[in-house]
């Protein structure tokens, strides 16, 4: 899924390739993107449980 490991941004938990996450970003940031890999690092990523809990 992605190249580098990524983390949740609540709870510190290292991101597998079968995890299901959640990408919080404003809706005014979503014109034109085109590679969501390297763009979800820099926006806050949550695993299900912490997305579950929020």
């Amino acid at each position: 899924m992605f190249s580098s490991k990524i983390k949740c941004s609540h709870c510190n938990k290292e991101i597998e390739s079968t995890d299901k996450i959640a990408i919080i970003v404003e809706a005014g940031e979503l014109n034109g993107i085109t590679n969501l890999k390297s763009w979800a690092k820099n926006h806050k990523i949550l695993c299900l449980q912490c997305n579950d809990t929020k």
